[in-house]
């Protein structure tokens, strides 16, 4: 199984026994006028951060009925979009043939 998002790859984790803790990017302390970033830096300031306790604020990670919720919320957003960029499309089409919008088009 490959996780393909963080609540998934928290999930898979946590399952297996392993403590994980999910932690904002803008939330994290940077150090002043340290430019040079890499993924080894920045896993070794983690590890300290997180070594000395209370420098890190982990993100609440929300449920699997949390996540559904919003898959749906999104999906219905999504279609909501469709429909109103193809009445528009409809409406335009129509007044280019000079044709009267049906009254079920508004």
């Amino acid at each position: 199984m490959k996780p393909d998002r963080p609540a998934t790859t928290w999930r898979a984790l946590t399952d297996a026994g392993i403590p994980v803790t999910i932690v904002a990017p803008g939330k994290t302390p940077r150090a002043a006028g340290s430019q040079s970033k890499s993924d080894r830096m920045d896993s070794r300031k983690l590890a300290l951060y997180a070594e000395k306790g209370g420098l890190l604020t982990p993100i609440a990670v929300p449920t699997l009925e949390q996540e559904q919720d919003r898959q749906l919320l999104r999906a219905r957003y999504q279609t909501v979009c469709k429909l109103r960029r193809v009445k528009q499309q409809i409406k335009s089409l129509l007044l280019l043939y000079g044709i009267a919008e049906p009254p079920g088009l508004t």
